[in-house]
């Protein structure tokens, strides 16, 4: 008898045991919901106090080089790349590589 008392005893000591560290796992699991939604919360408000960054102009070309001018390729994409208002004009567009400004 004193057997099935002992481990009456030991068993409801594990079983409150079981329920203790059942709380805390819920309250660190509780804790944590709460730091994430904090963390989504501050996340949201940066973000919203960013100053929105600008759409990109669309490609407007400028200057068309003449192909095969290697020269004249790499200042168009320049130009063209950077908007740049160049005051160039071509002098021959059968010669490659002559320019002067208007």
């Amino acid at each position: 008898m004193a057997e099935l008392e002992d481990f009456k005893h030991e068993s409801g000591e594990k079983d409150r045991k079981i329920r203790d560290i059942e709380k805390q796992i819920q309250d660190l699991k509780d804790e944590r919901a709460r730091a994430e939604a904090e963390e989504a919360e501050r996340r949201r408000q940066a973000a919203e106090s960013e100053p929105k960054k600008p759409e990109p102009a669309p490609a407007v070309i400028k200057y068309k080089a003449i192909k095969g001018d290697p020269v004249d390729e790499k200042m168009a994409e320049w130009i063209n790349k950077y908007n740049l208002d160049v005051p160039l004009i071509r002098l021959d567009t059968e010669v490659k590589g002559e320019y002067r400004r208007y």
